[in-house]
Order: structure tokens, then sequence, then C-alpha cells
């Protein structure tokens, strides 16, 4: 990917991290459901190589761009961000919610699959358990 591209990219993943920050802190869960998609407990349809090249320069984008915003984004802004993104480009993925315990709380935690592997707000997703899985009806695997 050329260095032009490269900004382009990170330009827009800052505006769509910001858009992501300001919906996730102002509208309620239940509106925001209907913007994620339902839950499936069917598997989703494997992306190819070259989508997943682009899915992983995308969870890279949003890594950087997330430490220069002016404001904090937690997992959900950057996992919201790069589901959208990732739908945008019709790069089959999955926003997954999740919990581990923390003493005797429960820690949430959100972070973005392809092909089972995490590619954003998932350096240690592996240390909760997934409760639900949200994808488009589009990405499913008619097996």
């Amino acid at each position: 990917m050329t260095i032009v591209l490269k900004l382009i990219l990170n330009v827009f993943t800052f505006m769509v991290l910001c858009c992501s920050k300001l919906i996730v802190s102002t509208l309620p869960y239940s509106k925001l459901q209907k913007l994620i998609g339902k839950d499936f407990n069917q598997s989703i349809r494997t992306a190819d190589p070259n989508q997943e090249k682009k899915a992983l320069t995308i969870g890279r984008s949003i890594s950087k761009v997330q430490r220069a915003l002016p404001c904090k984004s937690n997992c959900l802004d950057q996992s919201f961000a790069c589901y959208f993104i990732c739908n945008l480009f019709k790069i089959p993925n999955e926003l997954v919610f999740g919990l581990k315990p923390a003493g005797e709380r429960l820690h949430p935690h959100a972070w973005v699959e392809l092909n089972g592997k995490a590619i954003a707000g998932g350096h240690n997703s592996l240390q909760y358990t997934a409760l639900t899985r949200k994808t488009k009806r589009s990405y499913l695997s008619h097996e």
C-alpha cells in the first residue's frame, strides 16, 4: 500500500473513529444494536486472503489512529469503527462482546474477528469468554 493510500486510510479511520466515539457515547444500547446487526449462532463466510490483508490494514490503522484522538477511545469505539469500515469494504467480520472475571466483578470487552482472529480491540481477547457475536446476515455461510 502506498504512502498516499495509507494517509487516506488513516484520515478516513480518524473520522470514522470520532463518529464511532460519538455514537457509542450518546446512543442507548437498544439503538446501537439496530446499527450493529443480529446475533447469529452459525459460522460466517471465511474472508479470502485479499480481504484478510485489507482487514489487518484497517485494524492497524485503528490501533495507530486511536492514539492520536483528542479523547480516550475504548474497545467498543474501536471495534464499532472497525466493524463499520470492514462492512463498507464488504469484508466478512464479527463484532464480539465478551466478559472475563476480575475479582468479584465482570470486565466487559469488545473486539472484531476475521477468520477467527482478532483484528481490532483484541490484543487480549483470548482472556475473555465471548457472549455474543454480531454480523451482517449476508456474511453467514450457507453450508
